[in-house]
């Protein structure tokens, strides 16, 4: 069973892990699908790497207003989108 997405092939719509394309990548046959397949597979690795680096910031984000929403600190500068949001969560879950 091949780990990770798998890619379906231009010209014979089967599907395929990238590491069977990157294998075929000299492969007379295979060369069109390699080439059409590494495009697609380039933007997927940009797509989860962007995913990636807003989770790390969201997580960043959360580490450090948790602790002061549960001391009722002021956590972010009054009036900005943040601030009304963790308003809006102290009123529907702290009242």
């Amino acid at each position: 069973m091949p780990s990770g997405k798998l890619y379906e092939s231009p010209t014979s719509g089967s599907e395929h892990a990238w590491d069977f394309y990157k294998s075929r990548k000299n492969n007379p046959n295979w060369v069109d699908d390699y080439q059409a397949i590494k495009k697609e597979h380039f933007w997927n690795q940009i797509f989860n790497l962007l995913v990636f680096f807003d989770s790390m910031e969201l997580l960043t984000i959360l580490l450090t207003a948790f602790p002061r929403i549960m001391n009722s600190e002021q956590v972010f500068i009054p009036g900005c989108f943040l601030d009304k949001f963790v308003q809006f969560l102290r009123k529907m879950f702290f009242m």
